[in-house]
């Protein structure tokens, strides 16, 4: 039974736990899910709930259309708020790599991840942010099991094919910095 267990661990044929909250360290069912969401006690990953404003939120929530804004307007937003990010983060290590939803399911909104090369900077990281104020909201900060993005991200919205879940997705549509932030 064990052996078993080993092999079906974070997949689907998993019943025990659930695989998109291993995968992603959000889950669209919260706490009404049927599978454990387990939080390590200990990762190189940072889950920052709250940190990212995304100005697209407020308008769809109002019922905007956005082909009538200016993306550029949507990206300089994004890049300054990035370097901001990025600069307080990297204040506590290196960083290996940072990841920004920009779709908002209620789960992903506003949610940035860090991964740290070592445990004891995003311990460091997670204890300074957590219930920080941020953007006008408080910052809830977790450790996670998503340590690989590519298993978080949309593999639609990478590839460029486009998601047709669009801003509901539930993985991580990622948002992408242009210059320097793009290698980040």
């Amino acid at each position: 039974m064990a052996d078993r267990h080993s092999k079906i661990f974070g997949t689907e044929a998993d019943r025990r736990n659930c695989p998109f909250f291993l995968k992603v360290g959000s889950c669209r069912h919260g706490d009404r899910c049927g599978r454990a969401h387990t939080v390590p006690a200990v990762s190189t990953t940072v889950l920052l709930r709250n940190m990212y404003a995304n100005p697209k939120q407020p308008l769809l929530n109002a019922g905007k259309d956005l082909s009538t804004f200016k993306e550029e307007e949507f990206q300089d937003h994004f890049e300054a708020t990035y370097e901001d990010i990025w600069e307080e983060v990297t204040k506590y290590g290196e960083v290996e790599e940072m990841m920004i939803a920009d779709n908002m399911p209620d789960h992903l909104v506003g949610n940035v991840w860090v991964r740290f090369f070592r445990e004891e900077d995003a311990l460091k990281c997670l204890e300074s942010l957590s219930g920080r104020f941020y953007g006008g909201k408080r910052v809830s900060a977790a450790f996670t099991s998503a340590t690989d993005f590519g298993d978080a991200r949309c593999r639609h919205k990478d590839t460029g094919r486009g998601c047709a879940k669009s801003w509901n997705c539930n993985f991580v549509h990622a948002k992408r910095g242009h210059g320097p932030l793009r290698m980040q």
